[in-house]
């Protein structure tokens, strides 16, 4: 699953969410529940709580079931086009005061938002989602070991093992930094809580990215449902590079990281990179402070999930991702696919059979029979049973 949420929007709804901070607590601290990857913490609308996605890619939103219950009049329509080539159309509609911890917000312009009806999202029970404009002028600090975000007006010294890397905020307070790929490919990137993938880039970056740094496995995937790394949609083709090194925050080299590069992306990189640092959006001095944990100390994700994709002219289990990965022994990563539900695979399969074979039927099913070739050539059948959409 993937959240790559709402990163394209138009200019003209971006500056109408500007809004203000109406008061300021000098320091807090907020609590946030980590579900897959995604940030959920609550804000407070007239003395009632909502569990809301954080997502510094995004923009203020609520779903349509929380427009109805605020009454959320409707100031106007705008239409924009998302990562994918599709034409969105939104409402749009002032939001009322609330509070996050202690910080009351007011002002601000909300997207109108069908949650029910966003692959991805929809596994959340969140009434909308929290972006960036909430963020500016202040520092910021994920903590996902402690699972809490502290907001303070200034950072003072940092720790000897922490570094930094020059922000640049965009749009609605986005934050923007450059990542490095071999050392000699930069490419700027958007800091985005709102994914709970590692990192995903642009498609026509995949040659460069894949000489810069020499992945230990390829992967193809084609016909992926999900919100389109920027709205709705789908992305024809996904490549995969698993396991890469090479990939750097400023000096800090990420080791064995799985990209993702897919058609008209943003350039995200996702919550299972935050988890291994303590990091500090501080935009005062617009700059991101990196603070790395101890690898053995570093939560995994509660994401699972089995993903299957094509090489060398078969379908093929691509990845198995978290819990799963160490609650399947018996079916590995690269094992060529026969039958899924009985259904047989093409054979020789080409990259375009997966939009046909993986559709939204399979996406919908709880329990999937897997026929497949082990390690040594032997026929087995695993019953994989799913605890999510």
């Amino acid at each position: 699953m993937t959240n790559d949420f709402l990163k394209s929007i138009g200019l003209s709804i971006l500056l109408a969410t500007v809004g203000c901070l109406s008061a300021v607590a000098q320091n807090d601290t907020i609590p946030f529940y980590d579900a897959n990857g995604g940030i959920i913490l609550q804000i407070e609308v007239n003395g009632k709580k909502y569990p809301m996605l954080f997502d510094c890619g995004a923009t203020l939103s609520a779903s349509k079931e929380l427009w109805e219950e605020l009454k959320l009049t409707r100031s106007s329509s705008q239409s924009f086009g998302d990562s994918q080539g599709n034409t969105i159309k939104s409402q749009l509609g002032m939001f009322p005061e609330f509070t996050l911890g202690h910080q009351h917000y007011s002002g601000m312009t909300a997207l109108m938002l069908d949650i029910a009806n966003v692959p991805g999202m929809n596994c959340y029970d969140i009434k909308g989602v929290v972006g960036p404009e909430v963020m500016r002028g202040r520092c910021w600090t994920l903590d996902f070991q402690r699972q809490r975000i502290i907001i303070r007006d200034s950072v003072g010294d940092i720790s000897d093992n922490a570094f930094w890397v020059p922000m640049t905020p965009r749009f609605n307070g986005q934050p923007w930094f450059e990542m490095n790929f071999g050392h000699n490919e930069k490419i700027l990137t958007c800091f985005d809580s709102g994914s709970n993938s590692a990192i995903t880039l642009d498609r026509n970056l995949a040659k460069c990215v894949e000489n810069a740094v020499k992945p230990k496995y390829k992967f193809i995937e084609c016909g992926f449902t999900g919100t389109g790394g920027g709205g709705y949609g789908k992305a024809d083709t996904i490549v995969l590079l698993n396991h890469a090194n090479g990939v750097f925050i400023g000096d800090y080299e990420l080791k064995e990281q799985n990209i993702r590069l897919r058609s008209k992306p943003i350039n995200l990189i996702g919550t299972k990179v935050m988890r291994q640092f303590v990091t500090t959006l501080d935009y005062p001095r617009k700059r991101i402070i990196f603070q790395p944990i101890d690898h053995d100390k570093v939560k995994p994700s509660a994401t699972q999930g089995i993903t299957f994709g094509w090489k060398d002219g078969h379908i093929i289990v691509a990845s198995i991702s978290g819990k799963d990965a160490a609650h399947l022994p018996d079916i590995k990563q690269g094992v060529v696919v026969l039958k899924i539900n009985d259904n047989l695979m093409p054979s020789p399969a080409k990259p375009s059979d997966l939009c046909t074979v993986f559709s939204t039927k399979y996406n919908e099913k709880k329990k999937l029979k897997i026929q497949y070739l082990d390690e040594h050539g032997s026929v087995k059948t695993y019953i994989y049973k799913r605890k999510s959409n």
